[in-house]
């Protein structure tokens, strides 16, 4: 059973392919990768044939030495609530041809908490292990 872990929500696991949900706070668990539910739609990042893959909904995308990501900068969609809510555009390249870009939202809650930023944005979370090398080169490792 190859599991994924919920990017958002701690001891959250599903199975890559039912999708069966699976919860457990106690030991760690061996992953296949992670998974993040944004408004309407289904992403994930794992691991499947010594490969890493990025899933969003339908569309699946073999990560190699040729796919960037791009994001934009954030924009205000919301300052009412005690964070403020922004919106970030999530762009797929393969060299210069656009192969998916999709919109979600994040809000301020790790300047609050002092964590890290990419801990709460899944975007800059997946751009930074695809754009990085080095940073991906130890994913896969530790996805094996």
């Amino acid at each position: 059973m190859k599991l994924l872990k919920d990017f958002r929500r701690f001891g959250r696991y599903i199975e890559s392919s039912s999708k069966q949900e699976h919860i457990d706070n106690s030991l760690p668990i061996k992953i296949a990768g992670w998974f993040c539910e944004l408004e309407n739609a289904f992403s994930s990042l794992y691991l499947k044939d010594d490969a890493l893959h990025f899933s969003f909904n339908e569309t699946n995308i073999i990560i190699d030495s040729d796919v960037t990501v791009k994001l934009s900068t954030p924009t205000l969609i919301n300052s009412t609530s005690s964070l403020a809510l922004y919106e970030k555009q999530f762009m797929l390249y393969e060299r210069e041809k656009l192969l998916l870009s999709f919109k979600y939202t994040i809000d301020e809650f790790y300047q609050i908490t002092m964590e890290e930023e990419e801990d709460f944005d899944w975007g800059l979370f997946v751009s930074n292990i695809i754009n990085v090398p080095k940073r991906k080169k130890q994913i896969l490792e530790f996805l094996k």
